[in-house]
Formats: structure tokens, sequence, C-alpha cells
């Protein structure tokens, strides 16, 4: 019977050691996660600035050639997806 209970016991310690890492290791995805959103959205708001400056570009252009109605845009300039 001490042979079960030691078998046992140590099963249940490697289990909780086993849950244990999986714990760092889930922390770890979500720092990786955090970091992977934070550059999305820096990515996110540099293209929103390169989309606002052609936009005036293409404005300037209008005004220098004419440009038929199709090339321009109907879409809402801010639209994102939310992270």
């Amino acid at each position: 019977m001490p042979d079960k209970c030691t078998h046992a016991n140590m099963v249940i310690a490697n289990t909780m050691t086993e849950i244990e890492s999986a714990f760092y290791d889930i922390e770890s995805i979500k720092n990786d996660i955090r970091e992977i959103q934070y550059d999305l959205s820096s990515l996110d708001k540099k293209l929103h600035e390169i989309t606002g400056r052609l936009r005036e570009i293409q404005a300037s252009l209008g005004q220098i050639c004419p440009l038929p109605d199709s090339f321009s845009s109907r879409e809402d300039p801010h639209k994102s997806v939310p992270l």
C-alpha cells in the first residue's frame, strides 16, 4: 500500500508541476498577444495617416487635372477593425 501511495503522490506532484508550467506558458502567450496588439495598433495609426495623406494628394491632383468620380472614395477614412 505505501508504494501505491508514494506513486500516487509522485503523480500528483508531477501533474501540479506541469500545470504550474502551463500557467507560465499562458502568461507568456498573453504577453506576446499584448505586444502584437500594440504593434497592430501602431500599424493601424500609421496606415490611417498614410490614407489621409493620400486623400490630400488625390484632392490636389483633382484640382490639377480632371478625375472621374470613380476615383473618389466613398468609405469612411477612419474605418478600422477593433483589436
